[in-house]
């Protein structure tokens, strides 16, 4: 779908709110991770645990704990579906760590909650070595900022261990991602880039159903490209996977109402409701416990 060419034949907001409202119905897709089905009729939350002294939210850091699967346990009794477990900080301007690096500082996490709990465990890594590893080790997803930088690679080890995939846009990488990123039009670009990337994922043998898809709100986007993509995020439903929204307290929330880092709950909270609403699934957050009560509550609104 074109989307830059229709909608630069419309000549009134009105078609082009019918055109997003058609476009924001929830398709009957499914989510396959783990030995579990997952409808589109049912909010999902993924509960971040990120094992680095430098991410961005200070409240998500759990550098050297001792007791991660204590952490989780927290976590799945406020709500959470899913744990996305992170070795390195993807910030704007971070830089990349080595390998072996990052699987130091997975391993314990992984393996603590893997140990005590059945809740499917995602690991946040660009990196197709440690994505081999935490999948040895009982991860069931594989979260790819990287936009699938390493093309067939990533693809290849996750069919090989009959794993779930969630793909995002990325324009850069973090360390330059946010250096004058730039768009014609990003809900058309980042449309192209999902159809084309789905492409590589089927030629590797990944069905739709393990596939989500992230636009990559704050991944190399403007002030003005994270609200247009907020805004018309249930275009991505014509790429047939489910949807992913990660907007936590990322800086576009704070820049908008003039929050620091700490601040942005309240912010953070609306463009869940909002996500529900226009099509998303999936929300990664860091606040499990306030996500599932605005979840519940967009939930029985659009019931």
């Amino acid at each position: 779908m074109n989307l830059r060419g229709y909608f630069s034949q419309l000549d009134c907001q009105g078609l082009k709110e019918e055109f997003v409202k058609q476009t924001t119905q929830k398709n009957p897709k499914q989510f396959l991770i783990r030995d579990q089905v997952w409808n589109t009729d049912e909010p999902r939350i993924m509960g971040v645990l990120n094992v680095t002294p430098d991410s961005f939210y200070e409240g998500s850091r759990y550098f050297k704990h001792q007791d991660y699967a204590l952490i989780a346990e927290k976590m799945i009794l406020a709500g959470a579906d899913l744990i996305d477990i992170g070795g390195e900080s993807t910030r704007p301007g971070s830089q990349s760590i080595d390998e072996q690096e990052e699987i130091k500082r997975i391993l314990p996490a992984l393996q603590q909650i893997r140990h005590r709990f059945e809740i499917p465990i995602s690991i946040d890594t660009t990196k197709p070595k440690v994505a081999e590893v935490a999948l040895e080790h009982g991860a069931d997803m594989i979260n790819d900022v990287s936009g699938l930088a390493s093309g067939r690679e990533m693809i290849d080890i996750v069919k090989k261990h009959q794993a779930s995939y969630c793909l995002m846009h990325c324009q850069g990488t973090p360390e330059s991602m946010q250096v004058d990123p730039k768009y014609d039009d990003v809900i058309a670009e980042v449309v192209h880039f999902f159809h084309r990337s789905m492409l590589t994922c089927r030629e590797g043998g990944l069905e739709l159903d393990r596939i989500m898809i992230d636009p990559g709100i704050g991944f190399g986007k403007r002030q003005v490209d994270n609200f247009d993509l907020l805004k018309y995020i249930g275009a991505f439903n014509s790429i047939g996977s489910c949807l992913m929204l990660g907007t936590s307290n990322k800086s576009f929330i704070g820049n908008y109402l003039g929050r620091s880092v700490e601040e942005r709950e309240a912010g953070t909270l609306g463009t869940l409701a909002l996500g529900w609403r226009m099509g998303a699934t999936f929300f990664r957050v860091h606040n499990v416990e306030g996500a599932r009560d605005t979840l519940n509550i967009a939930k029985a609104y659009t019931n």
